[in-house]
């Protein structure tokens, strides 16, 4: 317990950016560690206003920071921030076949997708993580490609500029969340084929 809660101070030192995911409420909320200690940790509360009331009568809540993941039957406010108690999810729930590689703040990664419904049209987004069974990539829009089960013939992965890897894939989830000026993105999870 004590490494990982010295690698979460760590990430909150570097002013990482997490994400807290209530379970009874259709978005997810980019926010940033103030302070961890090995019972909790307090958070930059992120949550708009008109939003608080839902989000706090969920019955539990996810954190997750890179590849740590916490979970949550409360979430309490000190009057300034977020205040969650610390359990680590089972080993199995947060285990990955392989590590994760999440760009630094310093590194621009970014995927080159080809729109299958036309064949033409390129896009570009910026990749969250990737690892190598699969990534997930941010986008505005909540579009017709950007769904559940939606097979892409074609990411270029590139890394600041560079090509980094070629690869299929399909889209296994669709999360809409707010980032820490609350705008609206969706973080679309693809598993390479």
């Amino acid at each position: 317990m004590a490494e990982l809660v010295d690698r979460l101070k760590d990430l909150a030192f570097k002013g990482e950016h997490g994400y807290l995911s209530p379970s009874d409420y259709e978005l997810t909320f980019e926010t940033v560690m103030v302070e961890v200690s090995s019972d909790k940790i307090i958070l930059k509360n992120t949550i708009p206003f008109q939003h608080i009331a839902q989000v706090t009568q969920s019955k539990d809540f996810t954190l997750q920071f890179g590849k740590d993941r916490f979970k949550a039957k409360n979430l309490t406010s000190d009057g300034i921030h977020l205040v969650m108690e610390m359990e680590p999810l089972d080993a199995e729930e947060t285990m990955r076949h392989e590590p994760r590689e999440v760009p630094s703040d310093d590194a621009k990664m970014v995927v080159k997708i080809l729109n299958p419904f036309d064949g033409e049209t390129e896009l570009l987004k910026p990749v969250l993580d990737l690892s190598a069974s699969g990534m997930s990539l941010r986008t505005r829009n909540e579009s017709r490609l950007f769904s559940e089960g939606v097979h892409l013939p074609l990411l270029e992965i590139t890394l600041n500029g560079k090509s980094h890897r070629k690869e299929k894939g399909t889209i296994v989830y669709v999360r809409p969340y707010l980032n820490i000026a609350h705008e609206k993105y969706c973080q679309v999870g693809i598993r390479f084929d």
